[in-house]
């Protein structure tokens, strides 16, 4: 986790004064040249942009505004900007978000891959192999 302070985000970078916070920060250094501009790259990572999960699904990943929204220019309703330039560097965010499936939706899924499977083969599921669905459920 790292903090900047006030100074060297005004300083450095003339942003207003304030604290940014980064839960994770990994920092890229490319060994080839950049090609695309600022708004070719918009334009790809708008393809990608970030939506939270939905209601079965374990994982999402995408990209989001990697400025905050309180330092957006005021009066800006249109989509946020993905990417922001100081100098010769270009800052991205990109988030991700893991759910854990509710015990509830687990339990009802398996209860119908059971129900499914001892209609289909005509017989009795067993407390392991049960296991081994709810297993498969989680996967």
């Amino acid at each position: 986790m790292g903090i900047i302070e006030r100074s060297v985000l005004q300083s450095t970078f003339g942003l207003p004064s304030a604290l940014m916070f980064f839960k994770n920060s990994r920092l890229f250094a490319l060994t080839e040249t950049f090609s695309l501009s600022q708004e070719e790259l918009e334009t790809q990572l708008t393809e990608q942009l970030f939506t939270p999960c939905s209601k079965y699904e374990k994982s999402r990943i995408g990209w989001v505004s990697p400025i905050d929204a309180a330092y957006a220019a005021e009066g800006e309703e249109e989509a946020p900007m993905l990417t922001h330039v100081i100098g010769d560097y270009i800052m991205v965010c990109a988030q991700k978000q893991d759910r854990l499936l509710p015990a509830s939706v687990v339990r009802q899924e398996t209860e119908e891959k059971v129900a499914e499977i001892e209609q289909r083969q005509a017989r009795k599921i067993f407390r392991k192999e049960k296991r081994q669905i709810q297993d498969d459920v989680y996967a």
